[in-house]
């Protein structure tokens, strides 16, 4: 519930913002007409959580993964197979699987192939909104090392929505966390989880389960109080003023915080936290 996948929904054009400008290649994508959006989608593609609902029942994995490429005409109806089999070759499916359909694979597999449809338009940017969380853990590795293996191969810029922190661990060179529809902290991967600066961050991070039983009992769990308030009636002031555990006073009730960078590529927003 704190936007996450709606932001990332935006950012593909899936939805329309109700206000802020999004910028693709120093354009706005807010202000494209038919022809920049059909373009647009050859630059910017998703691989949705549930590959089962997200793949037509009806098809087979050679008609999925090709509808794309006819619909942009990327290449021709000789070139059309090849260049499938090369799809499913990359993320790790065999080429003789073309004339299966989506209820005849596994979780893992039906997500190759989704990741297949998205990579067939040689998409620079690509939107993964959850997707391992329909998966069991060991789909969940294979997927997870299948997007990191891509990400280097083809130079993609891949954003990863995720309520696994360890997943998001795994998977990301950068890390921004949501609350309430606002990013409250963001920052590599490894100075968000070595320095924890904002309440509901060192929150989520205590929430990890850590398998060693003498490091757990080590650690200190923080657990918040109060219920989510509702994104079209956010508090005034900081959004998270009603389950924060370390309030600066009247300010955190009055002013809404903002993004600032506390520390070198360190991005936060809590007045305990100013910009320097």
């Amino acid at each position: 519930g704190s936007g996450k996948s709606t932001v990332g929904r935006m950012l593909t054009k899936l939805i329309q913002p109700t206000s802020g400008v999004i910028e693709f290649q120093g354009r706005d994508i807010g202000s494209f007409d038919a022809a920049q959006v059909h373009e647009f989608r050859k630059h910017v593609q998703i691989v949705f959580q549930d590959p089962f609902s997200s793949l037509n029942p009806r098809m087979t994995v050679a008609q999925i993964i090709s509808d794309p490429l006819k619909v942009n005409k990327i290449c021709s109806k000789q070139e059309m197979m090849p260049r499938v089999q090369s799809l499913l070759e990359l993320v790790g499916l065999d080429t003789k699987l073309t004339g299966k359909y989506p209820h005849e694979f596994g979780g893992g597999d039906r997500q190759r192939v989704g990741i297949a449809t998205a990579l067939a338009v040689n998409p620079e940017f690509v939107f993964c909104d959850e997707p391992v969380s329909a998966l069991d853990l060991s789909a969940q590795a294979k997927i997870l090392n299948l997007l990191r293996e891509i990400r280097t191969k083809l130079k993609l810029t891949i954003l990863v929505v995720a309520h696994n922190l360890s997943v998001v661990e795994y998977v990301s060179d950068r890390v921004a966390v949501m609350y309430l529809g606002k990013i409250v902290e963001m920052a590599p991967t490894d100075k968000l989880y070595d320095t924890r600066l904002h309440p509901y961050t060192q929150a989520l991070m205590s929430a990890i389960p850590v398998i060693d039983p003498e490091l757990a009992r080590q650690r200190k769990e923080v657990i918040l109080k109060g219920e989510i308030p509702s994104p079209l009636n956010p508090p005034v002031g900081c959004n998270f003023n009603t389950r924060c555990q370390s309030l600066l006073g009247d300010i955190c009730y009055e002013k809404d915080p903002e993004l600032v960078e506390y520390k070198p590529d360190h991005f936060v927003a809590c007045h305990r936290c100013p910009k320097k």
